[in-house]
């Protein structure tokens, strides 16, 4: 029992780090967005403090669990939360980088910081002022279409017609969309007869 006791205001003290950190000004709608808050939280500012007393190796709580986790038993339980949240910047021609891949955005996110919410399935990009963006992280990864050299106009334009028979059938057509030969005479372009 005595050692119940003594070892009671340990486990309470986490429970007041977190109360008194990971809450203050906070204010959440569902028990499920405050999951996903605390799991953000104890995973990016928790885990990543630095602890007095303990060599370089291990002085935060990430490097820590990692020495501690071979002694632990496997947990059978899901995580609470399958989200997290990062931030990020928009390159200049509207794609984000997550996990490796790029998703490509309105040209309205180009060159902001953003939030980016990732789950196993999607991500929803949000920025100050503009409409969230969802994209599937399986279907919507950006694919360039892959150019040579030597390709001449034709055969890009041949390479981008044979990627589009893979879009929906709506997203084809645009009825305000001229066609290819008004863009090339607006620059002057002319075939050249081989």
């Amino acid at each position: 029992m005595s050692v119940i006791l003594r070892s009671k205001g340990k486990v309470e003290s986490g429970v007041k780090y977190l109360k008194n950190n990971a809450l203050p000004g906070k204010s959440f709608s569902s028990i499920k967005e405050l999951n996903v808050w605390i799991e953000y939280w104890c995973r990016a500012i928790s885990d990543e403090r630095k602890l007095d007393g303990f060599p370089e190796e291990f002085n935060t709580p990430k490097l820590r669990f990692l020495v501690e986790k071979s002694h632990l038993r496997p947990i059978q339980l899901p995580r609470i939360a399958g989200v997290r949240f990062e931030q990020r910047k928009v390159s200049a021609d509207g794609l984000v980088r997550v996990d490796g891949e790029l998703y490509s955005l309105d040209m309205s996110f180009a060159s902001k910081e953003v939030q980016v919410q990732i789950s196993d399935k999607c991500i929803t990009i949000t920025a100050p002022g503009l409409p969230p963006q969802t994209r599937d992280r399986a279907q919507q990864v950006y694919k360039p279409i892959e150019q040579k050299i030597g390709d001449t106009a034709n055969q890009i334009r041949a390479a981008r017609l044979l990627q589009l028979q893979h879009v929906n059938k709506e997203y084809q057509n645009n009825p305000l969309q001229r066609p290819l030969s008004a863009y090339d005479s607006a620059i002057g372009y002319t075939k050249v007869q081989q």
